[in-house]
């Protein structure tokens, strides 16, 4: 452990360390070492000597050697705060430590391209593109977003657009192609699942968010969709079932349109947990989600614009698309605590905005099929 100790008042038998004196604004806990050859009282108290009510101390007392747990609440401001831990012994010796807390920073812009949620903090934005020639010239062309979970080893969500150009193409699934997603920042690269030596253990699929069959225009387009940060650990009966039909049914929608906007992502709101090959264990999410915005073409319907959310339980066997699956996306971003196609207001105006996600799909005769 990375000792940081204060000062003992003088030289006495008491002393504290942690393994940080900065802490995260999220809410979490830490562990306080206390080294005393006696009795000893434990305290917190502000910069100006004050009680302090966002953090509190497993135990306020105790006698020897101890670890004490520190649990403290999120800091929703953007500023820092601060504490001091104060050890006292009965023999008089003191020591006394300053634990820092880094204020919240709310999550940078991301682009504004119709498909992405607005952010959210805790989450890592990554978006992949690919080199495409055509006609003798060469063009970078986006492929598809996330927003990568450290903690939960998954993209909480990916997005990207669907059409023609991506659908239709030559390029051909590779499961030799997993590998790990090297655009993460190097400091939570290595939490991302090693599907590049094999799939989950049990009865679960690395179960890709944007599917390989949505990027057939080219081979890059298609190998980015292997990265390990494009898939979940899913139900095989429900990745290979239910879902997979789902995933072809986007496809037709996107036909039907001039571009199809996707969301595609998970709630960890289950407690099961699997495990990768090198035996990193990997949550598995408690429900999957899609959001779908399709715009132009002149089977969406006089506005131009159609909405649609669908949410399922992987754990259910479902035989149809009825009201238990398809959303409105206002009902969606409840269930999901996203706010799905935010810059698509900008364009439309806020009342048509809003009547576009409280529509219910079941009203719209575009995602009939």
């Amino acid at each position: 452990m990375l000792s940081c100790t204060g000062a003992s008042t003088d030289g006495g038998v008491v002393k504290l360390n942690v393994s940080s004196t900065t802490r995260g604004a999220d809410a979490s806990y830490f562990w306080v070492g206390v080294a005393a050859s006696c009795n000893w009282n434990l305290e917190l108290r502000s910069m100006e000597g004050d009680g302090i009510s966002w953090a509190r101390l497993e135990t306020a007392s105790g006698s020897g050697n101890a670890q004490v747990k520190c649990v403290y609440d999120a800091n929703s401001s953007e500023e820092q705060r601060s504490l001091r831990l104060i050890l006292s012994g009965s023999d008089g010796s003191r020591d006394a430590l300053i634990i820092v807390q880094q204020g919240f920073a709310p999550p940078s812009p991301l682009p504004g391209w119709l498909e992405l949620p607005s952010p959210k903090a805790g989450l890592e934005f990554v978006s992949h593109t690919f080199e495409y020639t055509s006609g003798g010239l060469d063009r970078k062309i986006r492929n598809y977003s996330y927003a990568y979970s450290a903690s939960d080893r998954l993209s909480i969500w990916v997005a990207y657009p669907l059409n023609s150009f991506f659908t239709s193409g030559s390029a051909d699934r590779d499961f030799s192609e997993w590998q790990m997603d090297m655009k993460l920042p190097e400091s939570i690269r290595y939490t991302q699942p090693s599907l590049d030596q094999g799939g989950y253990s049990g009865a679960y699929d690395r179960g890709h968010q944007c599917p390989a069959a949505d990027r057939k225009c080219c081979q890059s387009a298609m190998n980015q969709t292997f990265y390990c940060t494009n898939s979940t650990p899913q139900r095989s009966k429900f990745n290979q079932g239910f879902w997979g039909d789902l995933e072809g049914r986007v496809r037709a929608y996107s036909n039907k349109c001039d571009t199809l906007y996707v969301v595609t992502g998970c709630v960890m709101d289950g407690s099961l947990t699997t495990t990768d090959k090198l035996g990193k264990i990997c949550p598995v999410p408690g429900h999957y989600f899609k959001a779908l915005l399709a715009r132009g073409g002149s089977k969406v319907g006089g506005k131009g614009w159609a909405m649609a959310g669908f949410y399922l339980d992987p754990e259910r066997n479902y035989t149809s698309l009825d009201a238990s699956v398809t959303k409105s996306i206002d009902d969606l971003e409840t269930l999901t605590g996203l706010d799905f196609f935010p810059s698509l207001e900008a364009l439309v105006g806020p009342a048509q905005a809003a009547a576009l996600e409280a529509e219910k799909p079941q009203n719209n005769k575009f995602w009939e099929l």
